[in-house]
């Protein structure tokens, strides 16, 4: 058999209908993905308030609100790339073409999920601290140690975003 021809019969076989295609994507980004995205924006918000209300006398509530900071701003950069990603949307009705777009946002994600990471470290090094210094611990982790290390993580990765956002051309 020319192996040519059987190359084609498989090109014919696995043709997949580009409409079919896009409703499948649409339905499984813009729906599914976006309403699980839009459930854990509404937990964060409410966790942000609820330490809040509890007030920042421990510093596990500072790191905690960082945390949820940080997980927010992930969950609305995925929401916009999703909506960047949408098939149904024309490049022509936008300000900047789709490819622009994406290599702002997820620069902007990667940073979010960065300070997520290390904000999640900082919290189990705190963990950490309260089985080897139980009586110390208080003294050590204090709310303002806390504030300073979750707002050092946060400003040290911004230059994350802003190096290589300042050294990529993108021009038509």
């Amino acid at each position: 058999m020319n192996s040519t021809r059987a190359l084609t019969k498989i090109k014919q076989t696995a043709f997949v209908d580009p409409a079919l295609f896009k409703a499948v994507l649409t339905v499984n980004a813009l729906f599914l993905n976006g309403f699980i995205g839009l459930i854990g924006i509404v937990a964060n918000i409410i966790n942000i308030i609820n330490f809040k209300k509890q007030g920042y006398k421990d510093g596990v509530n500072v790191t905690l609100t960082a945390l949820a900071v940080s997980d927010l701003g992930v969950l609305i950069t995925q929401l916009i790339i999703i909506q960047i990603y949408n098939p149904w949307l024309e490049e022509s009705s936008l300000l900047m073409l789709k490819p622009q777009m994406l290599l702002l946002v997820i620069y902007i994600n990667e940073y979010f999920i960065r300070a997520s990471g290390f904000v999640t470290a900082c919290a189990a090094f705190e963990r950490c601290l309260c089985v080897v210094l139980p009586m110390k611990v208080k003294l050590v982790m204090t709310r303002r140690v806390a504030a300073v290390v979750n707002i050092s993580i946060f400003i040290v990765l911004i230059v994350y975003v802003v190096g290589p956002n300042s050294l990529v051309y993108v021009g038509s």
